[in-house]
């Protein structure tokens, strides 16, 4: 489960790649949408949670909150990875994405209603976003 680690011992971050899937759309109906991977279930994965990553997305790489595992809030326990691509908002549907694990934020957990959830998912969009600016800062040389 230790994510950031696992990277620095393969010596770069652990990454799943797959098609894009059609969900619920419940993201987009929070005003937080996100890309659904449909990820072969033999493909070792770190234990559910909300990771900060990169996907490649037609070969740009762009920060992503990742949420991998059951959507307890929903009342869902088949686990899925759902991606909120930062800055980017158009059709993947049947594309290859790519993502790479960098940290994991959080625990995957139940919310009592939308509201809280959105504010959740906004949250982790925040943290992720600083987490992968500070890698990239980190691995040029780049920032203060």
């Amino acid at each position: 489960g230790r994510i950031a680690l696992a990277g620095e011992l393969l010596g770069r971050p652990y990454s799943v790649m797959a098609p894009v899937v059609r969900g619920a759309g419940r993201g987009a109906a929070l005003g937080v949408p996100t890309v659904n991977l449909a990820l072969d279930p033999r493909k070792q994965m770190p234990p559910d949670g909300i990771y900060a990553c990169f996907a490649e997305v037609r070969d740009r790489w762009l920060p992503a909150a990742v949420h991998w595992g059951g959507r307890p809030t929903f009342g869902e326990s088949a686990p899925m990875l759902e991606a909120h691509l930062v800055g980017f908002d158009a059709s993947l549907y049947g594309e290859r994405v790519e993502v790479a694990f960098l940290e994991r934020l959080r625990d995957v957990r139940a919310f009592a209603d939308a509201a809280s959830l959105t504010r959740a998912m906004r949250e982790d969009i925040r943290l992720a976003t600083a987490v992968v600016e500070s890698r990239f800062a980190l691995q040029t040389g780049e920032g203060g």
